[in-house]
């Protein structure tokens, strides 16, 4: 048996994910700190962005590596989705799942997991601007053919899909992701001037001062209290500008299209 959650539900779930990562972060000494929309929704409404329903975080990479490897043989209800861990998992970051719920998304190409908050590794960029743009390029072709090799079907798209899906495909989203995994970890964190997340193809060329990293303090976030950047306001501002600016009303829209369910015995 399975109920279908409401929006309110959802987030409360998520938050519950949240609670979990932050009492595995503090119980060994790791850095998190509250990411893109999530940092937002802190800093301008105190939590969720209105029209918003997910949560994102971003961790250092030794401090990732280490998350992934503590929750390499944990199964309870909430379980890590890492391709370092997972068989089946098909993206370069990790999901924290709650297992006792399923999340069906429109249009997906794989098989749905649990509601779940998503963990993005802040990896070195290289010192060098042209390296680090080479770097980058490279990253961001590997994502974009990633998600070729796990779309089901190419029908209906035009002649250039088509032919980046063979390919893409040929070489497979496994073989994909340990390109992406191995190329992330080329510059040691603790070495670089920048960093960024670069096992997405969103933001190709996104470059953060590690030092905004090196202090944290504390947002509300729903009633609790989360770590973020100290310096959250050019994190902010150079990731969406003027931040404290509500977009257009028709802009005020959630990218996700899912329902979720709770299990019950």
């Amino acid at each position: 048996m399975k109920k279908e959650l409401s929006l309110a539900e959802v987030k409360k779930i998520e938050i519950e994910i949240l609670d979990y990562i932050v009492s595995v972060c503090e119980a060994n000494n790791l850095r998190y700190f509250l990411a893109g929309g999530t940092l937002l929704g802190a800093v301008r409404h105190g939590g969720f962005i209105p029209w918003d329903d997910d949560i994102d975080i971003n961790m250092p990479r030794p401090d990732y590596d280490k998350l992934v490897e503590i929750m390499r043989n944990v199964n309870g209800r909430f379980m890590l989705k890492a391709f370092e861990i997972s068989e089946d998992y098909v993206y370069a970051f990790a999901k924290m799942v709650d297992t006792t719920t399923e999340l069906i998304e429109k249009d997906i190409p794989h098989p749905g997991y649990g509601l779940f908050v998503d963990i993005f590794p802040l990896d070195g960029l290289p010192n060098d601007e042209s390296e680090r743009k080479r770097f980058q390029d490279k990253l961001w072709k590997y994502n974009n053919m990633l998600g070729y090799s796990i779309q089901k079907s190419a029908a209906h798209k035009n002649l250039i899909f088509k032919i980046k899906y063979i390919f893409s495909k040929c070489i497979g989203y496994k073989r994909l992701l340990k390109l992406i995994g191995r190329n992330a970890k080329s510059y040691l964190y603790e070495l670089c001037d920048y960093v960024a997340v670069v096992t997405t193809a969103v933001n190709k060329y996104s470059k953060i001062p590690r030092e905004l990293y090196e202090s944290s303090t504390y947002l509300s976030f729903e009633g609790k209290e989360y770590s973020v950047p100290e310096k959250y306001d050019e994190y902010l501002t150079g990731l969406y500008g003027d931040y404290m600016k509500l977009p257009p009303e028709d802009k005020r829209i959630s990218n996700h299209n899912f329902a979720a369910y709770k299990f019950e015995e």
